[in-house]
C-alpha cells in the first residue's frame, strides 16, 4: 500500500486535544529515537510500533497549528519509521493512524477515512482514532456513528473525558444526537456521571435540556438530585425559565409540590424544589418555611426589615397575588408582597402592604408582555417593639 503526502485537511481540534493530553501523559514510556538516524534491525515489531506513536504524537502536538484548524503533516524520518512498522505489522492501528493523518490525508481525504475506518475495525481503544472519526462522522451528518465514536474514546480512556465530554455536551444543539446520546445513557456507562457534570453547566446543555429529554425519551429520573439542584440553579441563572418549567414538571420528587405551590402553600426550595420559596435571613431576623405547618415564620427583632422569602412564578394574561396571614400582622410591623416581572425590564407587576392588624389582601396584576415573575415577601419592623413572630400562611397566584 503506497502512502502519499501533503494537502490541507478539515478542523480537527479534538484531534490536537488528544494529542495534546496524550503527550503530556507520556503513557508510552520508550526512549523515542532520532527520526533522522536509521531504525535499527534489531528493534522488534511492537517496540517499533510504540515509537513511531509516541513520534505521531510529540510532532503533531508540537507542531499543530495556533487556531487548532488544521493537522500538519509529518516529518519524513517519521514517515518513514511508520512505513518500515507497516510493512513489519500491517494490523498495528497506531501505525496505520500515523501513516493516514501524517500524510496520506493531506493528498487524498477519501484514502484517508478508507484507512482510517479500516483502523477502527481493527480496534476501537484508539483515543486519537476515536475523535477523528467523531469529527468526521459528525461533518457528514451522521449523529449515532458520530456519538459512538465519543462512546468508544470514553469507554476505553478516563483522560479523554478531559476533553471529549464538552463536545459531547455540546452535540445536544443538533436533535439528530439526543436518541443515541439517551440509548448510551439507558446503559449506564462508567463516563455518566461525567457527562451530567458538564450537562448541568454547560450553555448549550441548558438551552437543549427539556429537548434533550423529550427527544431522547431519557426518563427524567436518570438525571441524579445533586445534579438537578445545580442544573435547576443554573436555569435561574441563565433566565431559562421555559426549560425550568418545562423539567420541573418532569421531576417526580417534586410533583406533589407543584398542586401545593398552585394553591399558595409555601413549599421550600432548600429541599429540591425549584419552584418553591427561597428563605433569606439576615443578623436581625430570620425566616423559614416551617415543616410542620407549612407557614413562612419572621422572627423579627426591633428595627429589622428587608427580603424574606421570593419564588419563580408563571403568570397569566389577567392574574392577581394574594397574601393570607396565618395570625394578624403584629403592631409595628408592616408586610409586603412585589411582584416584579423577571423578563427584560424588569418591571414591577403589583404590590400589596398588610399593616398591623390585618390578616388578607390581594393586588390585580398588570401582566401584559410578561410571562414569568417573582413573588418576593418582604418586612419592616419598626424599633419601638418587642421582638415578634410573624406567620404567613399563604401566598398566592391565580387568574381571574
Amino acid at each position: 500500500m503506497a502512502f502519499g503526502a501533503r494537502a490541507l485537511i478539515p478542523p480537527l481540534g479534538l484531534v490536537i486535544a488528544a494529542l495534546a493530553t496524550y503527550h503530556a501523559a507520556s503513557e508510552i514510556g520508550l526512549p523515542q529515537p532520532e527520526l533522522g538516524i536509521p531504525v535499527p534491525a534489531s528493534m522488534g515489531a511492537r517496540a517499533l510500533a510504540l515509537s513511531v506513536d509516541r513520534g505521531f504524537r510529540t510532532e503533531m502536538s508540537q507542531n499543530g497549528p495556533q487556531d487548532l484548524a488544521q493537522l500538519p503533516p509529518l516529518s519524513e524520518p517519521l514517515m518513514a519509521m511508520a512505513q518500515t512498522s507497516y510493512s513489519v505489522d500491517p494490523l498495528e492501528v497506531a501505525t496505520i493512524r500515523t501513516l493516514a493523518l501524517g500524510s496520506v490525508l493531506h493528498e487524498n481525504k477519501d484514502h484517508a477515512r478508507r484507512l482510517m475506518h479500516l483502523a477502527a475495525e481493527i480496534s476501537k481503544r484508539d483515543v486519537v482514532l476515536n475523535m477523528w472519526l467523531a469529527q468526521d462522522y459528525g461533518r457528514d451528518g451522521e449523529a449515532a456513528l458520530m456519538v459512538a465514536a465519543f462512546d468508544h474514546a470514553l469507554r476505553t480512556s478516563s483522560r479523554a473525558r478531559a476533553f471529549a465530554m464538552k463536545p459531547l455536551v455540546e452535540n445536544l444543539a443538533d436533535p439528530n444526537s439526543h436518541r443515541p446520546i439517551g440509548e448510551l445513557l439507558r446503559q449506564q456507562p462508567e463516563w455518566e456521571r461525567d457527562f451530567w457534570n458538564e450537562f448541568v453547566g454547560n450553555p448549550v446543555a441548558l438551552r437543549n435540556a427539556a429537548a434533550f429529554f423529550a427527544g431522547s425519551k431519557l426518563s427524567y429520573d436518570v438525571l441524579p438530585p445533586y445534579a438537578r439542584v445545580r442544573l435547576y440553579a443554573n436555569l435561574k441563572q441563565a433566565k431559562l425559565f421555559d426549560t425550568l418549567f418545562r423539567l420541573a414538571e418532569l421531576d417526580s420528587n417534586i410533583g406533589a409540590d407543584l398542586k401545593r405551590l398552585a394553591e399558595g402553600r409555601l413549599v421550600d426550595a432548600g429541599k429540591g424544589n425549584p419552584l418553591g420559596w427561597t428563605t433569606h435571613s439576615r443578623g436581625t431576623h430570620a425566616s423559614r418555611i416551617h415543616g410542620a405547618t407549612g407557614e413562612l415564620q419572621i422572627d423579627a427583632r426591633a428595627g429589622s426589615f428587608g427580603l424574606v422569602a421570593d419564588r419563580i412564578v408563571q403568570v397569566g394574561e389577567t392574574s392577581a397575588a394574594s397574601l393570607t396571614m396565618a395570625e394578624p400582622v403584629p403592631e409595628h410591623v408592616e408586610l409586603e408582597l412585589t411582584v416584579r416581572c423577571v423578563e427584560g425590564s424588569n418591571r414591577e407587576l403589583g404590590a400589596l402592604t398588610l399593616r398591623p392588624g390585618e390578616t388578607a389582601r390581594e393586588v390585580v396584576l398588570q401582566t401584559a408582555g410578561c410571562r414569568y415573575a417573582s413573588l418576593a415577601v418582604s418586612f419592616v419592623a419598626d424599633t419601638d417593639h418587642a421582638n415578634d413572630l410573624i406567620r404567613v400562611a399563604n401566598v398566592r397566584l391565580h387568574s381571574i
